[in-house]
């Protein structure tokens, strides 16, 4: 195996990396737990807005892209970027106005097919999260999402149509919050 050293761009003192790259986006499914009857939990089913260029109006679970740092030609640093956690919880205050703490993100599942975002070659980070009672009655719609449902998780089951992959992503991590628990689903 050949491992290609970066490319140093003389006229402009940089380093060029001669690889392409992916984006990296987080998604979070977010769970609201019946204590009683597990198997009648819910979680956030959030419709994109109309004006988002793929998938309007479609059911979607909340996340968006990483902000990646940005290096200006003199080494200064432009954006200093965020790790996907960060990320996690970023998109969740803009998208659902809820705050989760980046520690109790429960990370089950990374997306790395090319052909999941028509817009680009993306890895999918996916976690699922706890939220309160409470946490889930302050839920409101923003950024890119026009309205929050909280269906039972049991509806799952049937194909119900939902952007990108994230019917699948939904499924994997009512599978594995549950196993997570020890809920018999």
């Amino acid at each position: 195996m050949t491992v290609e050293a970066p490319i140093v761009d003389g006229s402009a003192g940089k380093f060029v990396y001669p690889f392409a790259m992916t984006s990296t986006t987080a998604t979070v499914l977010l769970i609201r737990r019946n204590l009683i009857h597990p198997e009648r939990s819910t979680f956030l089913s959030a419709t994109r807005a109309k004006h988002v260029r793929v998938f309007p109006g479609w059911a979607s679970l909340p996340g968006g892209f990483l902000n990646a740092k940005v290096v200006g030609k003199d080494g200064e640093i432009i954006e200093p970027g965020e790790t996907v956690e960060d990320t996690a919880v970023r998109e969740l205050i803009e998208e659902t106005n809820i705050t989760a703490n980046k520690d109790d993100l429960q990370l089950f599942n990374v997306d790395t097919d090319p052909n999941l975002d028509p817009r680009a070659h993306v890895t999918n980070v996916c976690f699922w999260y706890e939220v309160s009672d409470e946490q889930a009655a302050g839920a409101r719609p923003g950024d890119d999402i026009e309205r929050i449902e909280w269906p039972g998780i049991g509806s799952l089951t049937k194909d119900v149509p939902m952007a990108f992959n994230h019917l699948d992503i939904a499924r994997k991590g009512i599978r594995h919050w549950a196993r997570w628990n020890g809920i018999k689903l």
